[in-house]
């Protein structure tokens, strides 16, 4: 549901894969912006899984949020707090430079961590103080923001258009900062479509979940099942996070009594369906589906 986001993300893989970048800066510094729960970090993740996902070490995003970095001191603690060791997310792209670093809520951090910040976006480096570098030449920097969902606009689901965003960064960051930023990268709320699309997408990845596998349980649904949950899972202020908390309690938990009750099952199908003013119905079945249904 998110076109136009991912049309500019594959521009900067597609310079990347190109070898068109500018070498002496990340391979590109975007900004996410627009309301919650509507694929900020999950883009960061399928970029990250996309372009270095296929290594000894599949987990590339390097993850920050931000939000905690906000307190007096904060500089420090983001470079170490001690002298011997630089901290976990530093020795990650020291270990992997090839990534995705993701810098969540960023507006939520100290202006003397933007300070910190600076180099790294411009440049690509980072000196901790002793004078350590740490090269991001090679790492692809996301950030995401809230900044604009305001109560005019209802975030996370709805038709209306979004606010300006862009406007919303400017007038937030100072200009210094906002200059190292190649692309502000807006996401708009969710249509109905997109969220019936998530759901079968939540569905489709349960049937993948390791207990269902290793009994060899085939897991179907119909389209009533997908419309269930995306009432149930329907919020407009939190977007589709809610709809993960739907299927854990609707589908996944009662799914998992069963499979506890009864170890042995296996080879058999898992049929979900919905009967009036009861909610989801788990029924196993003898035999199962010749294949998974699939959104």
């Amino acid at each position: 549901g998110q076109d136009a986001a991912c049309d500019v993300v594959a521009q900067a893989v597609a310079a990347f894969k190109a070898g068109v970048n500018d070498p002496g800066r990340p391979l590109s510094v975007l900004l996410f912006a627009g309301p919650t729960g509507v694929g900020k970090t999950a883009l960061a993740r399928s970029l990250a899984r996309f372009c270095f996902g296929q290594g000894e070490k599949a987990d590339r995003l390097v993850r920050l949020d931000l939000s905690e970095y906000g307190t007096p001191g904060a500089a420090g603690r983001l470079l170490g707090e001690t002298d011997d060791e630089p901290p976990e997310w530093i020795r990650r792209v020291r270990e992997q430079p090839f990534c995705v670093l993701l810098l969540d809520e960023v507006e939520k951090a100290s202006p003397r961590v933007f300070d910190v910040l600076l180099g790294l976006l411009d440049e690509g480096r980072l000196t901790d103080r002793l004078g350590r570098l740490t090269n991001f030449t090679s790492a692809f920097v996301v950030m995401t923001t809230n900044l604009g969902a305001t109560a005019k606009v209802p975030p996370g689901f709805g038709e209306a258009p979004p606010p300006s965003w862009e406007k919303e960064v400017m007038g937030f960051f100072r200009p210094e900062l906002y200059n190292r930023i190649d692309r502000v990268v807006t996401f708009a709320p969710l249509s109905r479509q997109t969220l019936l699309a998530i759901t079968c997408k939540e569905l489709s990845d349960l049937a993948l979940r390791e207990g269902l596998v290793r009994a060899r349980l085939k897991l179907s649904w119909d389209d009533a099942v997908v419309e269930h949950l995306a009432r149930a899972g329907f919020d407009p202020l939190f977007g589709a996070r809610p709809l993960q908390r739907a299927i854990e309690r609707e589908v996944v938990a009662p799914l998992a009594r069963i499979l506890a009750a009864h170890p042995e099952l296996t080879r058999k199908g898992v049929r979900l369906s919905v009967k009036a003013g009861e909610g989801i119905s788990i029924r196993v079945e003898d035999a199962p589906p010749p294949e998974t249904r699939r959104c």
